[in-house]
């Protein structure tokens, strides 16, 4: 596979699979997760990734809400609540999130009230055939006030993965933010 055509691909069907195997071959997104690694041999740290994400927002005339939020609690929760006070979103959901690896990695980019470090969903996965681990301690969360007309929160994650991919960022669930 061309190393420089793999961004702009969109895995349809069953290419969105991990299990599938074709000729012998591993599942396409494992492929493009081991170029993100291979791409840079240290990843931005997390303040450029929390930077870019504000430049981001502000670029498209949003506040620039993007933070890291530390999870403290023994149960891994953040209190979606208590965001949405804080920053005034319209729906609990709007909220983009981004999780990192143990080795410093973005993960994936997602978006809605929904974090996680599962490893039995396709980042999850992911992230094991890397034989890497999630970082438990934070994630980076930009809440998403006034969401601009003509937008909504799906197309501001997409934007927000894709502004990443442009700055260099090696997201190892590459296509989270696009699917």
């Amino acid at each position: 596979m061309n190393k420089e055509l793999y961004k702009w691909i969109i895995p349809c069907g069953q290419d969105r699979r991990l299990d599938v195997k074709t000729k012998g071959e591993i599942a396409f997104r494992y492929k493009v997760a081991g170029m993100e690694v291979e791409k840079i041999n240290t990843p931005p740290t997390i303040e450029t990734v929390k930077d870019y994400v504000n430049e981001f927002l502000d670029h498209i005339g949003m506040k620039p809400t993007c933070h890291i939020y530390p999870i403290v609690h023994k149960r891994r929760k953040i209190s979606y609540c208590a965001v949405q006070k804080e920053y005034g979103t319209k729906d609990i959901k709007d909220l983009v999130w981004i999780k990192f690896t143990n080795k410093k990695y973005v993960g994936a980019v997602c978006v809605s009230n929904d974090v996680n470090f599962l490893y039995n969903n396709t980042s999850g996965r992911i992230v094991k055939y890397l034989n890497q681990e999630w970082n438990k301690e934070f994630v980076l969360l930009a809440p998403l006030c006034d969401i601009p007309d003509g937008m909504d929160r799906r197309s501001i994650e997409s934007g927000v993965g894709n502004y990443l991919i442009a700055k260099n960022v090696p997201i190892l669930d590459f296509y989270s933010h696009n699917l």
